[in-house]
């Protein structure tokens, strides 16, 4: 700091110089827009990316199917099914019952349900 100044006085001088001590990021280069894009917050690898993919698919298709059967929209229905369990059991027939117990207060047909319910045993194959 130079003699008889303000430590405000100071910061003031030296923005009048342009001296800048702080850290300047480039804009988009030229080179960099042909680079291939990169994704920073990847942090699984192609085969687990790919299960979480198949995961979110057969979801979004078994939440879709609900709607269906409810006759609703949007997600307001009192079915809760969590396919994590549904893997765990080992037996197809208990999948079913376990689906089937899931959907009780369901107001579709039990064509209706049970065409749903195979659906999603053949997605979960």
């Amino acid at each position: 700091m130079e003699k008889g100044l303000k430590p405000n006085e100071s910061h003031s001088r030296e923005a009048e110089r342009g001296e800048n001590k702080g850290v300047v990021f480039a804009k988009d280069a030229e080179g960099e827009k042909s680079k291939r894009k990169r994704y920073l917050t990847a942090k699984y690898d192609r085969k687990t990316r790919h299960k979480i993919t198949e995961k979110i698919r057969v979801e979004n298709f078994m939440f879709e199917g609900l709607r269906k059967l409810y006759h609703t929209d949007v997600d307001d229905y009192d079915c809760d099914i969590d396919l994590d369990e549904v893997r765990n059991i080992t037996s197809d027939a208990d999948k079913k019952t376990y689906l089937k117990e899931k959907l009780i207060n369901c107001p579709a047909t039990c064509d209706e349900v049970t065409q749903f319910i195979d659906n999603i045993l053949k997605q979960l194959r």
